[in-house]
């Protein structure tokens, strides 16, 4: 998962791979540029179940 600020920025770049542990994954962004913000989330050979959550923080 790629967190993006509104300048293009990351500020979040997070990954995991199927079948290791850890099987999820959390974190905070760093400061970013105000504005539109992007999140890319890329599956490749995906099989099964999956969610995922975002929420604006303080």
């Amino acid at each position: 998962m790629i967190v993006r600020d509104d300048a293009g920025m990351i500020v979040l770049d997070r990954s995991i791979e199927g079948g290791r542990e850890p099987n999820s994954i959390y974190g905070v962004t760093s400061p970013g540029q105000p504005g539109n913000w992007t999140v890319t989330i890329l599956l490749t050979s995906f099989i099964g179940d999956g969610s995922y959550s975002l929420s604006e923080g303080d």
